[in-house]
């Protein structure tokens, strides 16, 4: 019986160690993730699922910041004449009461530019997101491998 009892803690810790979201009464951020920079390099990209749990209000994001680049910006890539192209969201990102949206490689995602140190597979990024009209708020974005693909999940 003990085994059992030890084996469900055990569980439940596991899950809680591979949970990796960050929520507030507006706003739920799930399974931020940046890939790793190479040295050298000046830019970075940082992914998520954001969902809007406001039921009487839109939110949007604005942008973010953190010490690890000079400025982050909100951008999206879009198909234009058969060439794919990446470009920035002035305006933010808005989502509608309850709406998800998945930032991943090749889609809508943050870009760090202007990247001052470089964290490794494993490590952990603070950064501040900021929104229009809410608090911001600061998640932990794990540093994941150059090769990590969409279809990435932690």
């Amino acid at each position: 019986m003990k085994l059992i009892i030890l084996s469900f803690f055990f569980s439940l810790f596991s899950l809680s160690l591979n949970s990796h979201e960050f929520e507030t009464k507006y706003v739920l951020i799930d399974h931020p993730w940046i890939k790793e920079v190479n040295e050298g390099s000046t830019v970075g990209a940082g992914y998520f699922k954001i969902t809007n749990k406001r039921e009487d209000a839109a939110i949007k994001l604005l942008g973010a910041k953190s010490s690890l680049a000079r400025k982050i910006e909100i951008h999206e890539m879009i198909m234009i004449d058969e060439v794919m192209k990446m470009r920035p969201l002035k305006s933010g990102l808005l989502l509608q009461q309850g709406e998800s949206i998945a930032l991943k490689p090749m889609g809508k995602h943050l870009m760090f530019i202007g990247v001052k140190n470089y964290p490794k597979r494993g490590e952990m990024v603070e950064v501040e997101l900021l929104f229009e009209k809410i608090p911001s708020l600061i998640v932990k974005f794990k540093v994941d491998s150059l090769n990590a693909d969409t279809n990435h999940d932690h």
